[in-house]
């Protein structure tokens, strides 16, 4: 039974995040008003039918002031007042031409106009870092932690909270007192709510009650596959897997609605706060998970790297203070997602090699990662959703217990089948080697007819690349030949016509590889060429652009090139040069090589890289001597090796010799007559590499 038979099954967790993350953004039926300036008009908002508002807005804000009600009776306060946004933080704002950090303390006030409302209102802290007083109408309502004016006389607590009250008149006056030390997100970092009493209760209980549901089922296949791990001792994909779905669990109760507070309300914040961040480590039990079901795709150097990592984090989270767990935190986070992207691509080989429950497997991945991202742009305060990591990591886990239970269906079908086949083949063996052996026959001629649509494919492409080169020369000065190691090679060159009808530009390269891979990547230069403009005008500016565009696309290739522009009027040559093989210059008696300037081939390493090491590649002119010849090759010229002796090769005197024995000759016969020499000194016309020779009289 494949994966392909559960294209419906393998979709449901994705709709289901879809649909989570579309939700979240509309809790709110009715748009709700934005405080402006520190007064928020909700006299326009029906409670009763349009449910609870967030009070978001710019509420009014003092810094490294602690002020209550009375406080607000006294005129002067107006110098010191400013406003922030809410849900926000207060690092980065600039107050008396300084720019604040998360280290401090605030007050924040808010009035709101409600108009007439006989029933109970609640109001509902989600996230206040790290401690906070509100007042309501000049009575102190809730608190979280003790505000303080340093680390000393202030305890952190940031549980979400409520409070229920009766208003009197039609405005509200909301004061909060705000102290953080811990944290590097501080303030009001989520939306203060406000609504009937009833909405309220009922919108907690919901959310409480998802949470333990997630909560129990995620205990119950944690303790589900630490069975499969005892039957069967030999997987310890199960024992991994039963051990993340626990920590997820326990990860559970101090997040999101933190209904731990309910069983322990003494516990400390910062204990809370410790087992949240340890819990993160639950990462490292999924990463195992990944490597046990496909260890032949994932490098165990990596899982070494970042269980280290892991275990780092969770000595700081356990031994130091927590300020500074809160400040590793993020640079934890990003190794996190980078394994999530390092696991993604994985997954994605497992899919390519056709590993059994991979595609489920990657779908479901996404979705995690998905979800991880979320929760860590939304505890960044980079967007405003919900938390969803648990959801994903529920539905992730319901797939793959699917995928258990489709192996244990087919392991017993399996075993089924084979004892009925068992049989069968005592009393039939005769008649199923003779039906086994026609079945090979057929797959014998199956593949031979395979094999001649290939070749005639490999035929085709040979010509379209064929075409790919030059079908004209831009001069009479110039002749070249190339010849393919096999029916399609990964060298290629070209000529480049200017205005001015003097000039010449000559590209000639080498894809390293063979066959099918590198004419691709020849393909892209042909691509890329044609659209380099007016950067053929300078063989360093062009080069650096195909550089900038080859990285990261060749695969595990890189290109060796070299490009010049020669001026046959004045005889000069401007040229640059990517790891090549340097052409040659013959005049006379004399074979020289334009060597200068010889740098990194393309597609290793980055333009920025290239310009830190000071490897950028660069331009060198020269003026040629009359009637001489350039000669640019590919390097199946000169690595070609004698048959008879694989220790000499045609490169170096040998090939020199032979140049300057034919030099006076014309350029189209010099060329032949220097393939000829290769073909002689060889004693083969079948080679190791490709072979491009291009020769201009200047």
């Amino acid at each position: 039974m494949s994966d392909r038979r559960f294209p419906h099954i393998v979709l449901v967790p994705l709709y289901a995040a879809v649909l989570t993350v579309v939700l979240s953004g509309c809790a709110y039926h009715k748009k709700p008003p934005v405080a402006s300036r520190g007064v928020l008009d909700c006299t326009g908002w029906n409670f009763d039918a349009d449910g609870i508002i967030p009070l978001d807005g710019e509420w009014e804000f003092y810094w490294n002031r602690l002020l209550g009600p009375e406080d607000f009776r006294n005129a002067g306060l107006e110098q010191s007042r400013w406003y922030i946004p809410v849900p926000g933080v207060w690092s980065g704002m600039v107050i008396d031409n300084r720019e604040i950090d998360c280290d401090g303390f605030a007050t924040y006030r808010l009035r709101v106009l409600i108009g007439r409302i006989d029933g109970l209102l609640a109001l509902k802290l989600q996230e206040v870092n790290t401690a906070c007083t509100l007042w309501v109408n000049g009575r102190q309502i809730l608190s979280n932690g003790r505000v303080g004016t340093s680390r000393d006389g202030y305890v952190p607590q940031n549980y979400p909270k409520s409070a229920v009250f009766r208003p009197e008149g039609g405005r509200l006056e909301l004061i909060m007192q705000v102290a953080n030390y811990d944290d590097v997100i501080c303030g009001i970092i989520r939306s203060v709510r406000l609504g009937p009493e009833r909405d309220m209760a009922r919108s907690g209980n919901i959310s409480l009650a998802f949470d333990l549901f997630l909560f129990g089922s995620l205990m119950i296949m944690g303790i589900y596959h630490f069975g499969i791990f005892a039957i069967r001792k030999s997987d310890r994909s199960a024992l991994y897997f039963g051990s993340f779905c626990l920590i997820i669990a326990a990860r559970l109760v101090f997040t999101s609605e933190r209904f731990i507070e309910s069983i322990f309300p003494c516990m400390p914040w910062g204990i809370s706060l410790r087992v949240e961040l340890f819990t993160l480590l639950a990462s490292l039990f999924f990463a195992l998970f990944i490597y046990a079901l496909y260890k032949e795709e994932m490098s165990r150097t990596v899982l070494y790297i970042f269980a280290v990592s892991c275990a780092a984090f969770g000595i700081i989270v356990v031994s130091t203070p927590l300020y500074v767990s809160i400040r590793v935190l993020p640079v934890f986070q990003v190794i996190i997602v980078a394994m999530g992207l390092y696991g993604l691509y994985v997954l994605i080989r497992a899919v390519i090699n056709r590993r059994e429950g991979a595609l489920i497997f990657i779908v479901g991945f996404i979705m995690i990662i998905l979800t991880l991202v979320n929760d860590i742009l939304h505890s960044r305060m980079i967007i405003q959703t919900a938390y969803l990591v648990p959801f994903g990591l529920f539905l992730f886990i319901f797939s793959q217990s699917f995928i258990l239970s489709v192996r244990f269906s087919k392991s017993l079908t399996k075993v089924e089948e084979m004892t009925i086949k068992l049989g069968e083949y005592s009393d039939n063996l005769e008649d199923m080697v003779e039906q086994r052996t026609m079945e090979l026959e057929a797959e014998k001629n199956k593949l031979a007819l395979q094999n001649e649509i290939m070749e005639k494919e490999l035929k085709l492409a040979r010509k379209i690349q064929l075409q790919l080169m030059p079908q004209r020369y831009p001069s009479g000065a110039i002749y070249s030949l190339y010849r393919p190691m096999h029916l399609i090679g990964g060298d290629y060159y070209d000529f480049i016509k200017f205005r001015d009808a003097g000039k010449i530009g000559i590209f000639i390269c080498d894809v390293s590889g063979h066959g099918v891979p590198a004419a691709l990547v020849a393909s892209m230069l042909k691509s890329i060429l044609l659209q380099a403009g007016v950067k053929r005008d300078d063989p360093a500016e062009l080069l650096m652009y195909l550089n900038g565009l080859l990285f990261g696309q060749t695969g595990d290739n890189f290109v060796t090139a070299f490009y010049c522009v020669i001026n046959m009027k004045e005889r000069s040559i401007v040229y640059s040069n990517a790891g090549h093989h340097p052409p040659y210059f013959l005049s006379g008696n004399e074979a020289r090589m334009l060597d200068r300037g010889k740098s990194i081939p393309l597609g290793i390493v980055d333009n920025e890289e290239l310009s830190w090491h000071s490897k950028t590649y660069r331009n060198h002119e020269e003026v040629l001597q009359r009637d001489g010849k350039i000669v640019l090759y590919t390097d199946g010229l000169v690595e070609a090796a004698d048959t008879r002796d694989y220790s000499r090769f045609f490169g170096g005197a040998e090939m020199e010799s032979a140049m300057l024995g034919m030099a006076a000759l014309p350029h189209r016969d010099f060329v032949e007559g220097l393939f000829g020499r290769l073909v002689e000194f060889r004693g083969s016309q079948s080679f190791d590499d490709d072979v491009c020779i291009i020769c201009v009289e200047v």
